[in-house]
């Protein structure tokens, strides 16, 4: 074997040594605590960091429940209710694309990257990003819906400052991503 072979194996063996370590310590150095949350009222559950905390709030309109980092202006807000003329597909890419009308119009708020999947025969999702005003603050969100054919509804929006939403972002996904019907 000559002399730049060797060298060359040494040095794959030892980039990938270190490509281990560095990949190793990012994964072992997120130490976040996750609880599980379940909302019998709405029918779900959603894993949430353990320095977040839950309110909710029983409106006319339906659950409102806000999952909120306690170190920062990040939040999620969950909203649920039912529609029972929301029986089929139809009806279902009808409110979608009354809704994303309806958002469209708001003074402010911008919606971008909308797009919609049938998660089965009976439920459908749909993703959306933006950006609206409160209080003369513009706050960045994603949000992710689901509307099923026996008329429930739950609607997630993930919020935050610009300056700090892509920071937040990857804990918000990681709570949006556990979220699961039951």
């Amino acid at each position: 074997m000559t002399k730049t072979k060797k060298l060359t194996i040494i040095f794959v063996l030892l980039a990938s040594i270190v490509g281990l370590f560095v990949v190793g310590f990012f994964v072992l150095r997120d130490r976040t605590v996750w609880q599980s949350y379940t909302s019998e009222q709405l029918g779900f559950s959603v894993l949430i960091p353990d320095s977040w905390k839950i309110e909710e709030e029983n409106p006319p309109s339906g659950p409102d429940i806000m999952i909120i980092d306690k170190n920062s202006l990040a939040f999620i807000r969950v909203r649920g209710m039912t529609d029972l003329a929301i029986n089929s597909m139809e009806m279902i890419d009808s409110s979608i694309s009354r809704y994303k009308n309806k958002l469209a119009q708001q003074d402010g708020h911008s919606v971008a990257d909308f797009s919609t999947e049938n998660i089965s025969e009976t439920v459908k999702e749909f993703t959306l990003s933006g950006e609206f005003p409160v209080n003369d603050v513009i706050y960045r969100y994603e949000e992710r819906g689901q509307i099923a054919t026996d008329g429930r509804v739950i609607i997630m929006r993930a919020t935050d400052t610009p300056e700090d939403f892509t920071q937040s972002i990857i804990a918000m996904r990681k709570i949006t991503d556990s979220f699961k019907l039951q």
